[in-house]
């Protein structure tokens, strides 16, 4: 599974903006909700006003700044139209459809993100990617949602402090009042949970409040006695449901229990701490968007140690060929 993040679209744009710059563009539109992330960086480098679809269309005014002076967007000359990622063609098509016809002459079109290697339904795109893949701005707003176990703890909410889980009113109190962290759009397939099957009640009535539906909820049986061995049943646990579903992607907070389930299930697993998918053997990191394989990994880290002193160089390479 492909994984880019927000980190990596900024660097493939900033890889890429000499192709802009040769443009003159003078209006940057993004279309609405994914476009608009890439688009506003796009303006930022270019030092550019920036609208989106629909303003473009009914020629909204602008703000005037230093930017521009431009105040309509009819009024530009050189426009370029933006999404992030580009697959049937379909989206840039239907945007294009409803721009004024005499306004379509203006305008360049961009995807960051193309899942053709060539293709004629688009002026420029940047970078080829095959799916399956999956964005930070649409991990938890996408309809593969559907596919997803989700951690309760950590990945919804807060986890709950040491005198709320010892204290059962507090912990009653944080189950109904938890702040939310992530709220998905649309239904989870699987949510799963250390908290006892006794407050499958407080636990529906928080996540209904915070309109996030589900098919199932994996609860515990008992409250767990919190130790070395809880933590590593319940992740066996976790990656026992996860692996007996159909489901393509769990996601956990921590990096710990993450490394253990995909280890366990040999499954994709997202890790919220660090930003990165596990999946089959390789990391792909929210660093620069590609699969690290042990064998790179090692690879860069033998890179790193040569630039210690070469007595502790050599000391640590003899431990690593010891080891493995």
């Amino acid at each position: 599974m492909n994984y880019t993040s927000y980190l990596d679209l900024r660097n493939v744009i900033k890889k890429n903006l000499s192709i802009l710059q040769t443009k003159k563009f003078d209006l940057i539109v993004g279309i609405p909700r994914s476009g608009m992330v890439p688009a506003y960086i796009i303006a930022q480098y270019l030092n550019i006003k920036c609208c989106d679809l629909h303003s473009f269309i009914r020629n909204t005014q602008q703000e005037l700044n230093e930017t521009s002076p431009l105040q309509y967007p009819h009024d530009c000359q050189n426009v370029l139209l933006v999404d992030d990622c580009i697959s049937s063609g379909g989206s840039m098509a239907n945007s294009l459809e409803h721009i004024p016809e005499n306004k379509r002459i203006k305008i360049t079109t961009l995807a960051i993100y193309s899942s053709k290697k060539s293709r004629n339904d688009i002026d420029i795109f940047f970078e080829y990617h095959p799916g399956p893949g999956v964005s930070e701005w649409h991990l938890f707003h996408c309809g593969i949602v559907k596919k997803y176990c989700i951690n309760i703890e950590g990945v919804l909410c807060l986890e709950p402090s040491d005198d709320q889980k010892t204290n059962n009113s507090n912990y009653i109190e944080y189950i109904l009042n938890a702040p939310p962290l992530i709220v998905p759009s649309g239904k989870v397939n699987c949510l799963i949970t250390n908290r006892p099957e006794k407050y499958r009640n407080e636990t529906h009535s928080w996540l209904e409040k915070q309109g996030i539906e589900y098919d199932n909820l994996i609860m515990s049986q008992e409250f767990p006695e919190i130790n070395a061995n809880f933590w590593e049943e319940a992740t066996k646990y976790k990656a026992h449901i996860y692996s007996q579903s159909k489901n393509e992607l769990y996601v956990s907070y921590d990096k710990k229990e993450s490394q253990k389930i995909h280890d366990l299930t040999r499954k994709p697993v997202y890790c919220m701490e660090t930003n990165e998918i596990y999946s089959k053997g390789n990391i792909i990191t929210a660093f620069h968007g590609s699969k690290l394989s042990k064998k790179a990994f090692v690879i860069l880290m033998i890179c790193k140690l040569k630039k210690l002193p070469k007595p502790v160089y050599v000391s640590l390479r003899s431990l690593y060929r010891f080891i493995s």
